[in-house]
C-alpha cells in the first residue's frame, strides 16, 4: 500500500550522487541492482530509515480507496510490511497520518534488520 522504493531512491541518489529510477528495480534485493552486498545495503536501509527521506513516502494509486471501503464495511484491515521491527514507530505514524484508524495492526516481516529474524509475509498472511 506504501511504496518504499521511489523514497529511499530520492535518499540513495543524493547520497551516492546516482541515478537510479524505481523502472530498473524487479525485485526488493537492492544490493544486486545498486552493487555492494547485502550486508552494505542493510546498512544503507537503516541510514535512509534515520532521514525524513523514510517519512516522505507514497501511497499506492487506489490503496486508500480501498481501506476506506473495506473499513466501511466493517472488515478488519491489516497491513504486512517488510519493514525492520526497529520502524515500528515510524511506520505506525506514517500509516496512522494516511489510513487514520482504518488499521487494525501492522506486522512487520524485519527485512534488511540488523536484529531478529526475518519472516515471509505468506507466513505472517497464515498466522492471521
Amino acid at each position: 500500500m506504501i511504496d518504499f522504493t521511489p523514497a529511499f531512491l530520492r535518499f540513495y541518489n543524493e547520497k551516492y550522487g546516482t541515478n537510479h529510477e524505481k523502472k530498473e528495480f524487479h525485485n526488493y534485493r537492492f544490493w544486486e541492482i545498486l552493487g555492494g552486498t547485502r550486508e552494505r545495503m542493510t546498512e544503507i536501509i537503516h541510514e535512509y530509515h534515520e532521514t525524513d527521506f523514510a517519512k516522505d513516502v507514497e501511497i499506492i494509486d487506489g490503496a486508500y480507496e480501498v481501506i476506506q471501503s473495506l473499513y466501511e464495511r466493517g472488515e478488519d484491515n491489516y497491513i504486512i510490511t517488510s519493514r525492520p521491527e526497529y520502524t515500528q514507530n515510524q511506520t505506525q505514524a506514517i500509516v496512522e497520518s494516511i489510513f487514520g484508524g482504518s488499521i487494525k495492526d501492522i506486522y512487520f516481516a524485519n527485512h534488511y534488520a540488523h536484529h531478529g529474524t526475518p519472516k515471509k509475509k505468506s507466513e505472517i498472511c497464515t498466522y492471521l
